[in-house]
């Protein structure tokens, strides 16, 4: 699977993932914090999560 993803870095090492579908749209938004990983837009599937 191949997907668009861009970075965003935000403030004090947090970064922003946007994982894009084919019409150019963000799909899933990733935010890494601290370490820490959520999911800051979209709906993930319960098997996926």
């Amino acid at each position: 699977m191949y997907a668009q993803i861009t970075v965003h870095d935000k403030s004090m090492g947090m970064k922003d993932y946007h994982l894009y579908n084919k019409n150019g749209l963000a799909f899933y938004v990733f935010r890494k914090s601290q370490g820490e990983w959520q999911l800051a837009f979209g709906v993930l599937a319960d098997d996926i999560k």
